[in-house]
């Protein structure tokens, strides 16, 4: 298991991991939205997933990941602030 103390998403890489091995099998490549440590819902694409999760929970924290045994690293990150020129 990887060590997540440091990570803003902590709770939600840990109930990913958890859940692995049975989402491997029920939702493999499909993108799953998870809030907290709940699994809410599946999607066939990030976009579908995204746009869910904001109509689900609008700014409040959420995460989405695509279900699969290779990591494969993507980081989307809504607020980035004011950009100084």
């Amino acid at each position: 298991m990887t060590d997540y103390r440091e990570n803003p998403v902590r709770e939600e890489l840990i109930a990913y991991e958890a859940a692995l091995p049975s989402l491997l099998q029920q939702h493999h490549h499909q993108y799953v939205v998870i809030r907290g440590t709940n699994l809410v819902n599946y999607f066939d694409s990030y976009e579908e997933a995204i746009d869910w999760a904001y109509e689900a929970f609008g700014l409040s924290p959420f995460f989405v990941k695509q279900v699969s045994e290779e990591e494969n690293v993507a980081h989307y990150i809504r607020d980035l602030g004011t950009c100084l020129s």
